[in-house]
């Protein structure tokens, strides 16, 4: 009976932790659609300038292949390759020197599409300009391309989905040759498009790594790792963006500061296992009350930090106090059957023209205390 238990408890643990890591890769490495703003603002920077780097190596590296064409091919047929080389090594030229916006994804993508796409129709061009050609030597090396195509997506921190997406163009490539040729069931074509393929799952592996360990650092780094919210820091950061924005653009730009009343008391109670619970259902709470666009952060012990662009401050009260009112209705059911409630005061404020965001927080800070000193559970304006 006991060993049949242990069985079914591994078992259910062994399931648990297969739908962890499905939610996982779903949620982190398949697509961005579950990334933040400012991780993809991150992941851009990286991928961009690793991106100069590699165009700048194969525009030197396509130069010096000159020479090589020189003693290998026949004088028409260099010229002929020579002049589609100048033009691939430009279009690198290009890559690693243009400026782009660096936090973009979407700009950064369009150049990685650019990356496979200019030596893949340098193959597909040579291919074809050398199918007569009788330096066998020569053709070996340029059939070498679709692979050191699908390599180079190792160098990026890419998603499931864009590895797949930018591997596409050296495929479309060899089969568009295969269908010219006649040679698309010869075994020798076969046998260069299943390899090409495992070299393209092992490079889209190697990047999805990358992704992972990029992720770990950046929340590392940017969440408070008891609630899951933004880290002071990141908040911050954040914050002045939003400053920026709005008074560029002439947007409003709306900030509460909150704090959990009486959460020593919790602590002193309940325990600090406790108090750790309040944390979290207030952080799940809070992000569930305000809307994609909003800027949420843990400020410092039990104190939050909620950015509100483009908000009036009409509008903001109402996400204030639909937010006081969740978390005073919420209950915590602890282990030994005990419920906790908890309610938060409020210090709302909005930015003035003639003041910055530092200014800003300090006037909802004052509101704040202004909310508990006047008892609690309520938002104050500053």
């Amino acid at each position: 009976m006991e060993l049949s238990a242990l069985a079914g408890k591994n078992q259910f643990y062994g399931v648990t932790w297969i739908l962890k890591l499905a939610n996982m890769i779903i949620n982190d490495f398949l697509t961005t659609a579950n990334h933040d703003d400012d991780f993809k603002s991150s992941r851009a920077a990286q991928m961009q300038g690793r991106l100069q780097v590699l165009a700048a190596i194969y525009a030197i590296f396509g130069a010096l292949w000159l020479f090589i064409d020189q003693r290998t091919l026949s004088e028409e047929m260099f010229l002929s390759i020579g002049f589609v080389r100048i033009l691939m090594v430009a279009a690198f030229i290009v890559l690693a020197f243009s400026r782009t916006q660096r936090r973009s994804l979407w700009a950064v993508r369009i150049r990685l599409f650019l990356m496979n796409l200019i030596p893949t129709v340098f193959f597909v061009v040579c291919e074809r300009l050398l199918e007569n050609e009788s330096s066998e030597i020569a053709r070996l090396v340029y059939g070498y391309y679709p692979f050191v195509i699908v390599v180079q997506l190792a160098v990026f921190p890419l998603t499931i989905v864009e590895g797949a997406l930018l591997a596409l163009a050296p495929f479309v490539g060899m089969t568009y040759l295969a269908i010219v040729s006649g040679t698309v069931t010869d075994v020798t074509t076969m046998g260069e498009m299943i390899l090409a393929m495992l070299l393209a799952a092992l490079a889209i592996w190697a990047a999805v790594s990358q992704l992972r360990m990029l992720m770990y650092l950046y929340r590392q780094a940017t969440r408070d790792p008891l609630t899951g919210l933004n880290n002071r820091r990141l908040l911050m950061d954040r914050l002045a963006e939003e400053e920026q924005r709005a008074k560029r653009t002439g947007q409003p730009l709306c900030l509460m500061m909150m704090d959990l009343d009486k959460f020593k008391r919790v602590n002193d109670t309940y325990g600090h296992h406790a108090g750790d619970k309040v944390l979290q259902r207030f952080a799940k709470i809070a992000r569930a009350a305000i809307r994609a666009t909003d800027v949420i952060g843990r400020y410092g012990g039990e104190e939050f930090v909620v950015v509100l662009p483009n908000t009036s401050a009409e509008k903001g009260l109402e996400v204030a106090e639909r937010l006081r009112k969740q978390v005073e209705e919420d209950v915590i059911l602890l282990g030994d059957g005990q419920e906790i409630s908890a309610t938060v005061s409020i210090g709302f404020a909005e930015m003035t023209a003639s003041e910055d965001s530092a200014v800003m927080i300090e006037r909802a800070d004052v509101a704040m205390y202004s909310a508990k000193e006047t008892g609690r559970n309520r938002i104050v304006l500053a």
